[in-house]
C-alpha cells in the first residue's frame, strides 16, 4: 500500500479521506504491524479504486493451477464465512477470483465496491440467499449470477449444508 501510495504523491491523510480508515490503522498496515481484515482491504481498495488482490500481488506466472485445499484464507472478522483468493491478481486483468464458503447461519453485508464493478456468483454447493437493494434472490448450483457491485449487498446461508461458491469481481478498466 506504502509504495502506491507513494507512487501517487498521496499522504496518509489523503488515503484516510479516500477510505474511511483510521490514520493509525493504515500506518499499521503500511508497516506490517497488522494485518487488515477483508473488510479493511475492501475500504482501501475503493477508496483508491485498486482490486483486493492487488494487496497480495505476487510475481506472474504463464499458467497457475491451484488446489482449493491449498488456498490462503483472507480474514473476514466473521468464522462462519472463509473466502480465498484464488489466483495471483494481474492489474491488466481487471479481474479477479475468489472462492468462498458460508457456515449455515453466515450472513455478510458487503459494501459497494469500486464503481463500474461487476461481480459473478457460481454457487457450487448449497444454496446462497443474496440481498440488493431490497429483493432477495435464492442462488444455487446450475444458477449463474451477476450483478453491479457497486451498491451494498448480502450474502446469506439460510440452509443446513455450508455453501460454496466462486465469486468473480470485474472491475472497470482504468488507463
Amino acid at each position: 500500500m506504502k509504495k502506491y501510495r507513494e507512487s501517487k504523491n498521496f499522504s496518509l491523510d489523503d488515503v484516510v479521506t479516500l477510505t474511511g480508515v483510521s490514520k493509525p490503522s493504515l500506518s499499521n498496515i503500511e508497516r506490517a504491524a497488522t494485518s487488515p481484515s477483508i473488510n479493511i482491504l475492501w475500504k482501501i481498495s475503493k477508496g483508491l479504486g485498486l482490486p483486493i488482490a492487488y494487496f497480495f500481488e505476487e510475481k506472474e506466472a504463464v499458467y497457475e493451477l491451484v488446489d482449493i485445499n491449498d488456498l490462503n484464507m483472507i480474514d473476514t472478522d466473521n468464522n462462519l464465512i472463509k473466502a480465498f483468493s484464488a489466483f495471483t491478481w494481474n492489474p491488466s486483468n481487471n479481474f479477479e477470483i475468489f472462492y468462498v464458503e458460508l457456515i449455515p447461519g453466515a450472513e455478510r453485508l458487503s459494501d459497494a465496491h469500486i464503481d463500474g464493478s461487476v461481480e459473478i456468483i457460481i454457487p457450487l454447493k448449497g444454496e446462497l440467499l443474496f440481498q440488493i437493494n431490497d429483493e432477495e434472490i435464492k442462488i444455487s448450483p446450475q444458477k449463474l449470477f451477476k450483478f453491479n457491485s457497486d451498491i451494498a449487498h448480502k450474502y446469506m446461508n439460510q440452509g443446513a449444508e455450508t455453501c460454496e461458491l466462486i465469486l468473480v469481481m470485474m472491475y472497470p478498466f482504468k488507463e
